[in-house]
């Protein structure tokens, strides 16, 4: 639904798990229950003791999804609500290249360089991703502002053209390739 919120990441990674576990624990029963939002969990090895655990009132476990694109364009909001776990996070530049509104703690924000309230909203206690979700379902403008600067930023930061530049420079700082003679050395 297009009120949805989604998660998605592998259950192999017990990170994943924890964050969800967590979102159900401290954040989701306290969401404005006018505003009737569903939370849509997918993600691969998702084992049905997990789908039994995760199946709460308004809470879907689905876990592997064949096209990724649902997860995307079906849902209102994306969150990483990670506490743990390094390294740039796939799902979280997927979701900001599909445009969808994107909720993240600083450990799923880290190393991506996003900018809060820009970029995507960045959270932290339980009582900051509650008045953010309740912001972005309320405020259209905000919406519409995010899911535009998130496909700008991913353009701008990681699109295969700035892989390219990123990779010449490099090649020059290098001596690998230069340039203004066209010579590789």
């Amino acid at each position: 639904s297009t009120t949805g919120i989604a998660f998605l990441g592998s259950f192999k990674h017990p990170p994943n798990y924890e964050g969800v576990n967590w979102f159900l624990t401290n954040i989701f029963p306290f969401l404005d229950s006018s505003l009737n939002i569903d939370f849509n969990i997918y993600g691969s090895s998702m084992s049905d003791s997990l789908k039994e655990e995760f199946n709460q009132s308004r809470t879907y476990p689905i876990g592997f999804v064949e096209n990724i694109e649902d997860v995307y364009l079906n849902n209102r909001l994306f969150v990483a609500p990670l506490l743990s776990g390094a390294g740039i996070k796939g799902k979280v530049l997927s979701a900001l290249a599909y445009g969808i509104p994107t909720i993240l703690t600083p450990v799923a924000a880290e190393g991506i360089g996003l900018r809060d309230e820009t970029d995507c909203l960045i959270a932290d206690k339980p009582e900051d991703w509650i008045k953010s979700i309740n912001q972005l379902y309320n405020n259209k403008e905000l919406w519409a502002q995010l899911s535009r600067n998130s496909v700008e930023f991913i353009k701008k930061n990681y699109s295969f053209d700035v892989g390219r530049e990123q990779m010449l420079k490099i090649f020059e700082a290098v001596d690998l390739f230069k340039t203004h003679s066209g010579a590789i050395l």
